[in-house]
């Protein structure tokens, strides 16, 4: 059976195997990743701690620590980890960035049409506006006046306006008192 790795034809078999391998180590770092992932968003991993050594969550996940390896990798791309080499795998603070760098991308990898992007913050801007009404504080309400005069006073300058209707807009969806949407509607500008 030997020859079935080494012959012609039969090099197809060992590759089509090898694939499968690749393919199920994959998914394992992936399935690991989600389980690490879980530590970190319930709260068992705080921002800066060191995440017990490769050899240690490979016993305790009984997987190699290649996978461990690579399931950091994965954690790292998606921001909840730090790697430092030689000294560990340390969680990292998941900051509003991290999503709207992650949303941009996807924006522009599944190449959304501008007016897509203007139909979402429609919507968004629309309910903006509405919890603003209801929850802005008079430091709010000064602020967001003073960014309409800024707005007034660069209608001639179309970049100087554009920076300025942005910053009302941030503006708008802080007095909102919702967090989540000065984080989806800054995705939506930049």
């Amino acid at each position: 059976k030997s020859e079935h790795w080494h012959c012609g034809p039969t090099n197809f078999r060992k590759d089509r195997l090898l694939k499968s391998i690749k393919l199920q180590q994959k998914q394992l770092s992936q399935q690991i990743a989600d389980k690490i992932q879980k530590m970190i968003t319930s709260g068992d991993l705080e921002p800066g701690e060191r995440l017990p050594s490769e050899r240690e969550l490979a016993d305790r996940l009984q997987v190699s620590r290649n996978v461990i390896r690579e399931a950091s990798k994965v954690l790292e791309a998606r921001g909840l980890v730090s790697i430092q080499t030689g000294s560990g795998v340390y969680g990292a603070d998941v900051e509003p960035h991290t999503f709207t760098r992650s949303l941009g991308l996807y924006v522009q990898r599944a190449q959304t049409s501008v007016a897509h992007i203007f139909e979402v913050r429609w919507i968004l801007e629309v309910e903006t506006a509405r919890l603003a009404a209801l929850h802005a504080s008079p430091q709010h309400i000064r602020d967001l006046e003073g960014s309409i005069a800024a707005m007034n006073d660069a209608v001639a300058d179309l970049d100087a306006f554009a920076a300025a209707d942005i910053g009302f807009h941030q503006l708008l969806a802080h007095a909102s008192q919702n967090p989540l949407l000065a984080i989806l509607l800054d995705s939506m500008t930049d």
